[in-house]
Protein backbone atom coordinates (compact mmCIF):
# COMPACT_ATOMS: atom_id res chain seq x y z
CA UNK A 1 0.00 0.00 0.00
CA UNK A 2 0.94 3.49 -0.37
CA UNK A 3 0.48 6.48 2.08
CA UNK A 4 -1.20 9.30 0.83
CA UNK A 5 -3.07 12.50 1.97
CA UNK A 6 -6.20 11.95 0.70
CA UNK A 7 -8.66 15.62 0.03
CA UNK A 8 -9.30 16.12 4.04
CA UNK A 9 -5.62 15.72 4.50
CA UNK A 10 -5.60 13.09 6.77
CA UNK A 11 -2.78 9.93 6.41
CA UNK A 12 -4.79 6.79 5.32
CA UNK A 13 -3.39 3.43 2.84
CA UNK A 14 -4.97 3.11 -0.71
CA UNK A 15 -4.12 1.02 -3.41
CA UNK A 16 -1.16 1.31 -5.42
CA UNK A 17 -1.82 1.85 -9.13
CA UNK A 18 -0.69 -1.66 -9.55
CA UNK A 19 -2.36 -3.39 -6.68
CA UNK A 20 -5.80 -1.19 -8.05
CA UNK A 21 -5.51 -2.59 -12.06
CA UNK A 22 -3.83 -5.91 -11.60
CA UNK A 23 -6.49 -6.88 -9.15
CA UNK A 24 -7.09 -10.54 -8.49
CA UNK A 25 -9.42 -13.02 -9.19
CA UNK A 26 -11.38 -13.52 -5.55
CA UNK A 27 -10.45 -17.42 -4.90
CA UNK A 28 -10.59 -17.08 -1.20
CA UNK A 29 -14.02 -15.62 -1.82
CA UNK A 30 -15.09 -18.48 -4.62
CA UNK A 31 -13.54 -21.09 -1.51
CA UNK A 32 -16.24 -19.77 1.10
CA UNK A 33 -18.97 -19.30 -1.45
CA UNK A 34 -18.25 -22.98 -2.69
CA UNK A 35 -20.34 -25.80 -1.01
CA UNK A 36 -18.68 -28.48 -2.88
CA UNK A 37 -15.67 -27.28 -3.35
CA UNK A 38 -15.26 -27.78 -6.64
CA UNK A 39 -14.33 -24.87 -8.86
CA UNK A 40 -13.23 -23.09 -11.99
CA UNK A 41 -10.92 -20.34 -12.64
CA UNK A 42 -11.88 -18.63 -16.16
CA UNK A 43 -9.15 -16.12 -16.51
CA UNK A 44 -6.03 -14.93 -18.90
CA UNK A 45 -3.33 -16.71 -19.54
CA UNK A 46 -1.09 -14.26 -17.79
CA UNK A 47 -3.42 -13.86 -14.80
CA UNK A 48 -3.49 -17.89 -14.62
CA UNK A 49 0.06 -18.22 -14.74
CA UNK A 50 1.59 -15.71 -12.82
CA UNK A 51 3.10 -15.87 -9.61
CA UNK A 52 1.19 -14.51 -6.97
CA UNK A 53 -2.51 -16.91 -8.70
CA UNK A 54 -0.58 -19.91 -8.92
CA UNK A 55 0.44 -19.48 -5.49
CA UNK A 56 -3.50 -18.94 -4.33
CA UNK A 57 -4.25 -21.97 -6.15
CA UNK A 58 -1.85 -24.43 -4.27
CA UNK A 59 -3.39 -22.61 -1.31
CA UNK A 60 -6.85 -23.33 -2.48
CA UNK A 61 -6.09 -26.83 -3.54
CA UNK A 62 -5.91 -27.40 -0.08
CA UNK A 63 -9.17 -26.80 0.96
CA UNK A 64 -11.17 -27.74 -2.36
CA UNK A 65 -10.85 -28.99 -5.59
CA UNK A 66 -9.83 -25.66 -8.26
CA UNK A 67 -9.58 -26.10 -12.19
CA UNK A 68 -7.83 -22.90 -13.51
CA UNK A 69 -8.59 -22.44 -17.02
CA UNK A 70 -6.64 -20.19 -19.11
CA UNK A 71 -8.49 -18.59 -21.77
CA UNK A 72 -7.69 -15.11 -24.04
CA UNK A 73 -10.34 -16.70 -26.34
CA UNK A 74 -13.31 -16.11 -24.15
CA UNK A 75 -12.41 -12.33 -24.07
CA UNK A 76 -12.05 -12.23 -27.77
CA UNK A 77 -15.58 -13.98 -27.85
CA UNK A 78 -17.18 -10.94 -25.50
CA UNK A 79 -15.28 -7.97 -27.64
CA UNK A 80 -17.13 -9.75 -30.50
CA UNK A 81 -20.38 -9.90 -29.32
CA UNK A 82 -20.00 -6.21 -27.46
CA UNK A 83 -18.97 -4.85 -31.09
CA UNK A 84 -22.34 -6.55 -32.48
CA UNK A 85 -20.41 -9.14 -33.81
CA UNK A 86 -22.22 -12.75 -34.07
CA UNK A 87 -19.33 -14.83 -32.42
CA UNK A 88 -19.72 -19.26 -31.60
CA UNK A 89 -19.30 -20.18 -28.44
CA UNK A 90 -18.19 -23.94 -30.14
CA UNK A 91 -14.28 -23.23 -29.81
CA UNK A 92 -14.70 -21.63 -25.86
CA UNK A 93 -16.93 -25.50 -25.16
CA UNK A 94 -14.19 -27.49 -26.91
CA UNK A 95 -11.69 -25.70 -24.81
CA UNK A 96 -13.93 -26.90 -21.39
CA UNK A 97 -13.66 -29.82 -22.84
CA UNK A 98 -9.88 -30.28 -23.25
CA UNK A 99 -9.48 -29.52 -19.71
CA UNK A 100 -12.85 -31.01 -17.82
CA UNK A 101 -14.27 -34.27 -18.43
CA UNK A 102 -17.78 -34.53 -18.90
CA UNK A 103 -18.30 -35.44 -14.51
CA UNK A 104 -15.37 -32.79 -13.43
CA UNK A 105 -17.86 -30.14 -15.30
CA UNK A 106 -21.15 -31.13 -13.92
CA UNK A 107 -19.71 -31.14 -10.25
CA UNK A 108 -18.50 -27.39 -10.81
CA UNK A 109 -20.67 -25.71 -8.00
CA UNK A 110 -18.40 -22.24 -8.18
CA UNK A 111 -16.92 -20.47 -11.43
CA UNK A 112 -14.76 -17.56 -10.83
CA UNK A 113 -15.05 -15.16 -13.84
CA UNK A 114 -11.80 -13.95 -13.59
CA UNK A 115 -11.50 -11.32 -16.10
CA UNK A 116 -14.41 -7.98 -16.02
CA UNK A 117 -15.10 -9.06 -20.05
CA UNK A 118 -16.72 -12.54 -18.42
CA UNK A 119 -19.70 -11.24 -16.71
CA UNK A 120 -20.75 -10.02 -20.25
CA UNK A 121 -20.97 -13.90 -21.15
CA UNK A 122 -22.92 -15.48 -18.31
CA UNK A 123 -25.63 -17.11 -20.45
CA UNK A 124 -23.44 -19.22 -22.55
CA UNK A 125 -21.40 -20.06 -19.59
CA UNK A 126 -24.46 -21.28 -17.63
CA UNK A 127 -25.36 -23.88 -20.49
CA UNK A 128 -21.59 -24.97 -20.48
CA UNK A 129 -21.50 -25.24 -15.86
CA UNK A 130 -25.27 -25.92 -15.47
CA UNK A 131 -24.58 -26.84 -11.98
CA UNK A 132 -23.49 -23.62 -11.16
CA UNK A 133 -24.35 -22.23 -7.76
CA UNK A 134 -22.00 -19.52 -7.54
CA UNK A 135 -20.84 -17.07 -9.99
CA UNK A 136 -17.60 -15.41 -8.41
CA UNK A 137 -17.70 -11.61 -10.32
CA UNK A 138 -14.76 -9.14 -9.47
CA UNK A 139 -16.02 -6.47 -11.80
CA UNK A 140 -18.28 -5.04 -8.66
CA UNK A 141 -14.54 -5.49 -6.17
CA UNK A 142 -12.63 -3.72 -9.06
CA UNK A 143 -15.37 -0.73 -9.71
CA UNK A 144 -15.68 0.08 -6.04
CA UNK A 145 -11.59 -0.02 -6.14
CA UNK A 146 -11.25 2.67 -8.71
CA UNK A 147 -14.30 4.80 -7.27
CA UNK A 148 -12.43 4.58 -3.82
CA UNK A 149 -9.12 5.83 -5.77
CA UNK A 150 -10.86 8.17 -8.12
CA UNK A 151 -12.69 9.54 -4.64
CA UNK A 152 -9.01 10.73 -3.36
CA UNK A 153 -7.33 12.31 -6.24
CA UNK A 154 -6.99 15.63 -6.64
CA UNK A 155 -7.35 16.81 -10.19
CA UNK A 156 -6.03 19.97 -11.55
CA UNK A 157 -9.01 22.13 -13.23
CA UNK A 158 -6.53 23.31 -15.92
CA UNK A 159 -6.58 20.31 -18.07
CA UNK A 160 -9.39 18.85 -19.83
CA UNK A 161 -11.32 15.58 -18.14
CA UNK A 162 -10.79 12.83 -20.58
CA UNK A 163 -11.51 9.10 -20.70
CA UNK A 164 -9.25 6.65 -21.59
CA UNK A 165 -10.53 2.97 -22.79
CA UNK A 166 -8.00 0.13 -23.66
CA UNK A 167 -8.94 -2.57 -25.78
CA UNK A 168 -7.43 -4.85 -28.35
CA UNK A 169 -6.09 -3.85 -31.78
CA UNK A 170 -8.53 -7.05 -33.03
CA UNK A 171 -11.92 -5.43 -33.67
CA UNK A 172 -10.93 -1.53 -32.89
CA UNK A 173 -12.41 -0.05 -35.70
CA UNK A 174 -16.13 -1.74 -34.80
CA UNK A 175 -15.42 -0.38 -31.29
CA UNK A 176 -14.38 3.23 -32.94
CA UNK A 177 -18.24 3.20 -34.52
CA UNK A 178 -19.59 1.94 -31.38
CA UNK A 179 -18.56 4.56 -29.60
CA UNK A 180 -19.36 7.66 -32.34
CA UNK A 181 -22.88 6.02 -32.56
CA UNK A 182 -22.73 6.61 -28.52
CA UNK A 183 -21.77 9.89 -28.18
CA UNK A 184 -17.93 9.93 -28.02
CA UNK A 185 -15.01 11.82 -29.66
CA UNK A 186 -12.40 10.29 -31.47
CA UNK A 187 -10.32 7.16 -29.82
Amino acid sequence: MQYSLDSDHRAGPRPSYTELFLGHPPIKDALEASNKKNIVLLATPGTVESNHISQEIAFARLRGQIWPIATQSLVTLCESRLAGQTASFARFAELIDNHLSTQQRLSIDTVILGCTHFPHLINDLRKIFPSVENWIDPAKKVALQISSVAKTEIIPTNLPLRAVTFTSKQGAINYQQIFWKHGFGSI
